[in-house]
């Protein structure tokens, strides 16, 4: 027996397909954000997860490869996107194999210098060790619609044009009259009388004589002062004595002359 003759059916039948793993974005809610903090919810579908994973939705510019943004994972804390060949234990992690579902939140940041336009979100899956991953079979658009700041111009100031300064004319000096010279009066003489001549005045000669005062007798030490009184009240007595009769010597002499 020949086994080409065996059916075709029977023969895929023996042989029962694997499906492979795959998954894909159903969609963003909003899709169409105001500001770089609003947080987007991405539905995902998941076929025949193989193991122990975990995901991540990033954010990239149409046009660009690089992605980056915040997805929030299973403890609710914010983790931020790096490279794919970064560290992956930080994104939202599924244990349960049967899951076909995957709600992920995400959100651009503020801290990033994005501007208003169309933006492009993709899931990426990594397996439990971070040594590979894998994308998901489609994007979805999104428009950040934030006002992009349009810069103050800033007023300059436009100078005042100097003004050229006319030149005046220059003013003619005004002649001066030259003042006449005035007469000066001659004074009128005054008559001077000549001076008559003086007698030319001979200094006199004056000798002064200096007589040195009387040295003092030194009486003797035994002398007492009321000796000295008697002697002197005795001195007046004898010269006023001697004194009266010469007087009176003279007097007499010029009334009774003697006789020749």
């Amino acid at each position: 027996m020949k086994w080409w003759g065996i059916p075709l059916p029977l023969f895929l039948t023996a042989f029962p397909a694997q499906a492979s793993f795959s998954f894909s974005l159903e969609s963003a809610n909003p899709n169409s954000i105001n500001s770089l903090e609003q947080e987007v919810g991405v539905k995902l579908n998941i076929i025949d997860l193989p193991s122990e994973s975990y995901f991540r939705v990033g954010w990239k510019k149409e046009g660009s490869s690089t992605y980056f943004g915040y997805v929030k994972n299973q403890d609710g804390n914010w983790t931020k996107i790096e490279t794919l060949n970064s560290d992956c234990k930080n994104y939202y992690k599924v244990s349960d194999t049967s899951s076909t579902t995957l709600t992920l939140l995400t959100k651009i940041g503020s801290d990033s210098d994005s501007e208003a336009g169309n933006y492009l979100l993709k899931a990426h899956r990594f397996t439990s060790t971070c040594a590979s991953n894998s994308g998901s079979e489609n994007e979805l658009a999104i428009v950040l619609n934030i006002p992009t700041p349009t810069p103050t111009p800033t007023a300059t100031s436009t100078p005042t044009p100097i003004p050229t300064p006319t030149p005046s004319s220059t003013p003619k000096p005004t002649p001066t009259s030259t003042p006449k010279p005035t007469s000066t009066p001659k004074p009128t003489p005054v008559p001077t009388s000549k001076p008559s001549p003086s007698p030319t005045q001979i200094p006199a000669t004056v000798t002064v004589t200096v007589t040195p005062p009387p040295t003092p007798e030194v009486l003797p030490a035994q002398t007492s002062a009321s000796d000295l009184n008697w002697l002197a009240v005795m001195a007046v007595i004898l010269g006023g004595g001697v004194f009266s009769f010469s007087i009176w010597h003279i007097i007499k002499g010029y009334v009774h002359p003697p006789l020749s």
